[in-house]
């Protein structure tokens, strides 16, 4: 009975975990961006816009090339995050799921999302990187 009532409350949540990669993955980042912005380009009329378009665009071009192979994200951090999301999801309704003492579970559940979620947010920015491992912006 409660590995049902578990999985109707963390079902939602992967879902939408889910539909934020695959928009994140459908939409493709800077190189779409730029790709869309040269297509509004080469349709939009002459004008000043136009030159203030095309600024735009170069100035893109240049944060890609700067970033291309300097910024990535922390594939450590963003897994203990989402191992601290999951326990911690799990603890949390295990715990309220109780009529007895067990709902102090619930406590160290709810600190476990919280470092969970941060830690996600964090680690999930792409970053520069050094030599030695360690973020340098």
């Amino acid at each position: 009975m409660v590995e049902s009532e578990v999985l109707a409350g963390v079902a939602p949540s992967i879902a939408a975990v889910a539909g934020i990669a695959f928009q994140w993955w459908r939409h493709g980042g800077q190189r779409n961006a730029l790709i869309g912005n040269l297509d509004v380009y080469e349709r939009f009329p002459e004008s000043d816009t136009r030159t203030r378009l095309l600024d735009h665009i170069s100035q893109q071009v240049a944060a890609l090339i700067d970033d291309e192979g300097e910024r990535r994200r922390d594939p450590a951090g963003i897994v203990l995050a989402l191992v601290f999301l999951a326990l911690g999801g799990w603890l949390t309704l295990y715990g309220f799921g109780r009529d007895t003492w067990q709902w102090a579970f619930a406590v160290p559940g709810i600190t476990l999302l919280i470092f969970g979620v941060f830690g996600f947010a964090t680690d999930v920015a792409r970053k520069k990187w050094d030599e030695r491992g360690r973020v340098i912006e």
